[in-house]
């Protein structure tokens, strides 16, 4: 290399070439090295600085996705490029120079971090249920709200507590919540987390008024919807985010279904309800459900429910505080409560109410509703929970209930103080003690707030 430099300074000493000819033939010779990408993840927009050798002085290309990103700056060593409008997910960094390709190196796109909630309050102007969405400070834990609440085009289904009414849908950058008797999609805004409805939403299923909960399978193309009057709503969803039911929705329960929880695989539904029973569902390939065999199966009255990441337990929390903890059956998918369950929770106040798992599944947060106790839990991996040192942890001085709860991927406890225009943020310690975070709670502005539902993109 040495050698080709020094031949072609004498050249441009002779006039035979330009510098910025020698340039480009230095920089075919080198091949570049990409050695950093900083930050490892962010939003779209986002600048990413790559350091590396050998980049040249003559601007190639970066791909992050396998899509072209535009470029602020570049030099030999340094190259900065804005992640392009990528979905949610890992996305490859490269380099490409006259020397060929350097990387590619792991980034990850994410949402901006925001707190949907779904109000089931009718606002006083449209008379329709709406959705407030506040953004979120990691550094600070602070939550501010961001804008105008969105309407969900339909009236409230008249719920509160925490019936999983809203869900954020992160691979297809959705957000699907329910009022009376239909479901509304709307697209996040890559870069804000501002909502905007999908054409056609709200998505209609049945003639009654009582739609609560809503779960989307991982590829987002099919969602199932509970109706408390005793029907569940099956959609296919189009790649534009349309819902279309599927034939014979909706389909007749036993019960009222209320929460919705669906298995790992994909094949059994599960659903809460307030009638002191649980219903299981097998799924056939077009979403259609069939009672699972003993279904439905006896348990106290339901407030709140959840499905522990990574594995298909169910957890149920009674309006009696009871926690009970069910394994479903391989192949059949029939749950069963594991040994001990149901486990006595006393609150010193109140009744329990939503459930919430860390990202890992590691740890279970339980609130209560008409008081501010939250309760934690050690969850073995046959699901039995051991109480954390401390629990439970008394906010009743700023929480009068402490109902739906979220855990964030970098260890905040989120949760809603249901009819108070109230959002709660704690981080969360090593042994998983919550301690609110400075100006928690955080007051929503929105004209009309029962809190039927939290979900949180980070």
């Amino acid at each position: 290399m040495a050698k080709l430099s020094l031949i072609l300074m004498f050249l441009v000493a002779c006039g035979s070439v330009t510098a910025k000819q020698v340039d480009a033939q230095i920089d075919t010779a080198l091949a570049p090295a990409l050695t950093t990408v900083s930050p490892t993840s962010g939003i779209v927009t986002t600048a990413v600085t790559l350091s590396g050798s050998h980049f040249g002085s003559v601007q190639g290309t970066v791909t992050i996705g396998g899509m072209t990103a535009t470029v602020q700056s570049w030099t030999d060593t340094t190259v900065v490029a804005v992640v392009p409008d990528l979905h949610p997910g890992n996305a490859d960094v490269a380099v490409m120079t006259a020397g060929g390709m350097a990387g590619p190196l792991p980034f990850k796109v994410v949402l901006p971090p925001t707190i949907y909630i779904n109000n089931d309050a009718n606002d006083p102007t449209s008379g329709f249920n709406t959705i407030t969405a506040l953004t979120f400070d990691p550094t600070t834990g602070a939550a501010t709200q961001l804008g105008d609440p969105v309407s969900i085009g339909r009236p409230t289904s008249g719920f509160g507590g925490c019936s999983s009414s809203i869900i954020v849908h992160v691979p297809t950058r959705r957000v699907f919540a329910t009022a009376s008797n239909g479901v509304g999609a709307f697209d996040i805004n890559p870069v804000t987390g501002a909502l905007t409805a999908v054409p056609g939403s709200p998505f209609l299923f049945g003639t009654t008024t009582r739609a609560f909960g809503v779960v989307v399978n991982k590829a987002g193309t099919r969602a199932w919807a509970a109706d408390f009057a005793g029907t569940l709503g099956v959609f296919d969803i189009a790649a534009n985010g349309a819902m279309s039911p599927v034939a014979g929705s909706p389909f007749t329960t036993t019960a009222s279904p209320d929460i919705l929880a669906l298995s790992m695989s994909e094949t059994f539904l599960y659903a809460n309800t307030e009638a002191s029973n649980i219903l299981g569902f097998s799924l056939a390939a077009t979403g259609a459900p069939t009672p699972l065999s003993g279904s439905p199966y006896a348990f106290t009255t339901g407030f709140g429910a959840g499905s522990r990441p990574g594995t298909d337990q169910l957890y149920f929390s009674g309006q009696t505080n009871k926690l009970g903890v069910f394994q479903p059956a391989a192949g059949t998918g029939i749950p069963a409560q594991i040994a001990g369950s149901p486990f006595t929770l006393t609150p010193p106040a109140g009744s329990i109410n939503g459930v919430a798992f860390t990202p890992d599944g590691g740890r279970l947060y339980v609130g209560t509703f008409t008081s501010g106790y939250i309760f934690g839990f050690n969850l073995a991996a046959d699901g039995t929970p051991t109480a954390i040192g401390g629990s439970p942890w008394n906010f009743t001085a700023t929480f009068q209930d402490l109902t739906c709860m979220a855990v964030s991927a970098d260890g905040h406890l989120i949760g809603v103080n249901e009819g108070h225009k109230q959002v709660g943020v704690f981080t969360l310690g090593a042994d998983g003690t919550p301690t609110a975070v400075a100006g928690s709670p955080f007051t929503q502005t929105t004209p009309a707030e029962n809190a039927s539902g939290l979900a949180i993109s980070f």
